[in-house]
């Protein structure tokens, strides 16, 4: 069966639900059948905002804050889509909403914590991401971890950055992204060797990206590895041809063939 066949029976049992969960909540003491029918409003929002669908994620979403404008799982959906959309201010408004009614809403917090970074906040962003990778049930938190890289790395605390990179993967030894990011890191700070050694790791377990090759030709062009470098380059603009990478590389060669 096709995902979007599938999407679209999840949708619809949803829907049948809520019809039934309205039925039975007509009569207002039964507080059960309320705060079904919120979570599956917000449920079915977060559906359509995954679909693109951003009008049925939002008609969803308002009748959820209608039943309860202060539920921190329907705040912090409506956040995301008002961050799609590009209003800023309306997304920070319900992120802090969220995080008022329970300050213990970890993946709330991680949300807030994306949004600031993607604002250039990134003090601002660290603190929520200190915050959320502190919480040791988060199901995410190696996730958080990276986010707390970034924004250190961002700030120009680089040990601070490994650090918490170091953290991410002894709590998920498998997590390319952190591999990546060490490699990168390292090769900032010019340690070449721990940089190949990284990104060897992460070419094991995880498929080429237009980073990942893009450093490969840098670290191969260090160690003086011709082949390398040109297999490296020949798989970026095969496979990623559209990238800033490929765009850089391209810029690159026609400089130095000029």
């Amino acid at each position: 069966m096709q995902s979007g066949t599938i999407l679209k029976f999840g949708k619809l049992a949803i829907l049948t639900s809520l019809l039934l969960l309205q039925a039975c909540a007509s009569d207002p003491a039964v507080e059960g059948d309320r705060q079904r029918a919120l979570n599956t409003y917000v449920e079915l929002g977060l559906n359509y905002l995954a679909d693109g669908n951003r009008g049925q994620a939002r008609s969803n979403l308002l009748r959820a804050l209608e039943i309860d404008s202060n539920s921190t799982q329907a705040n912090n959906a409506i956040a995301l889509l008002y961050q799609i959309d590009g209003e800023y201010d309306l997304a920070e408004t319900h992120f802090r909403k969220a995080l008022r009614e329970d300050r213990g809403f970890t993946q709330g917090r991680n949300n807030y914590a994306r949004f600031l970074y993607m604002q250039g906040r990134y003090s601002d962003a660290r603190e929520q991401f200190e915050i959320a990778s502190s919480d040791v049930n988060y199901r995410l938190r190696p996730e958080a971890f990276i986010g707390l890289a970034m924004a250190e790395k961002s700030l120009g605390n680089l040990d601070a950055a490994e650090a918490a990179l170091s953290r991410t993967l002894t709590l998920d030894p498998r997590l390319g992204s952190a591999m990546l990011e060490l490699s990168e890191l390292k090769y900032d700070q010019s340690d070449y060797v721990a940089a190949k050694t990284y990104l060897d790791r992460y070419e094991a377990t995880n498929p080429s990206s237009a980073r990942s090759l893009a450093l490969g030709m840098q670290l191969a062009e260090h160690f003086g590895d011709d082949r390398a470098h040109e297999t490296y380059n020949m798989a970026l603009k095969n496979m990623f041809p559209n990238s800033r990478e490929a765009r850089e590389q391209q810029l690159r060669e026609q400089q130095e063939a000029d």
